[in-house]
């Protein structure tokens, strides 16, 4: 048998350097590992469009978040229960909502108020914006859900997030509206929609009413009192 060879100096010395060195290495990837995760946690923060996320609704949740989804889904069946509202409603949420969200035919009220609850422009302490949409829907089972919310809740009014003028003066002309032109105004952008909501939507949405005069033209076709409204 081969006699075993007794370490030496540079043995100890050797092997004292390897146990720093690996502790050292162990101790960094640690560090690695720690800084890795740290990314990854700010990267699920920030998401992909850059924007920071909101924190999950069990670190963040408002005790008012159960009761204000429940009033959206009552105030969006309000709506629904007559679809000339709903496009009532969207016409007046058009500076506000999504336009992919607008136009898509099978959401409903409850995604437009998703939509602004999404961008905090409704919040459980914040619903001054469906209390205008209501009032300017005239529909007082509307006004009566917002009314009970906003007093059960102790919610006050705000002056965030109004309806532009121009916005509610639009919406309020065209429920003046005389239903027998709409062939005229249908044949003036040749057109075929059943009602002055999808006529109005549709050029909106295709950039028909960005200019002054443009806006001017559809007045006149709308008739004498909508056009009062429009521009008293």
């Amino acid at each position: 048998m081969g006699k075993k060879r007794r370490k030496t100096g540079q043995d100890s010395s050797d092997e004292d350097q390897n146990k720093g060195t690996s502790s050292s290495h162990q101790s960094q990837q640690r560090e690695d590992e720690t800084e890795r995760k740290r990314r990854n946690s700010d990267q699920d923060e920030i998401g992909a469009t850059g924007r920071k996320r909101r924190k999950p609704d069990h670190e963040t949740r408002n005790p008012l978040e159960d009761k204000f989804n429940n009033f959206n889904h009552d105030l969006s069946e309000v709506f629904m229960k007559n679809k000339r509202k709903l496009l009532f409603l969207r016409c007046c949420l058009f500076e506000h909502v999504e336009l992919q969200v607008l136009g898509n035919k099978h959401y409903k009220a409850k995604d437009y108020f998703n939509d602004l609850s999404d961008k905090a422009k409704i919040k459980p302490t914040d619903v001054n914006l469906l209390q205008e949409l209501a009032r300017l829907s005239e529909i007082q089972e509307a006004e009566d859900v917002v009314q009970q919310y906003m007093r059960d809740n102790n919610v006050q009014n705000t002056d965030q997030h109004r309806l532009s003028s121009y916005r509610k003066r639009l919406c309020k002309s065209l429920t003046e509206f005389d239903p027998n032109e709409l062939n005229r105004v249908n044949a003036f952008y040749k057109l075929e929609f059943p009602t002055i909501w999808d006529i109005l939507f549709e050029l909106e949405s295709k950039e028909q009413l960005e200019d002054e005069s443009k806006r001017k033209k559809f007045a006149e076709l709308l008739g004498p009192k909508p056009q009062k409204i429009l521009y008293e």
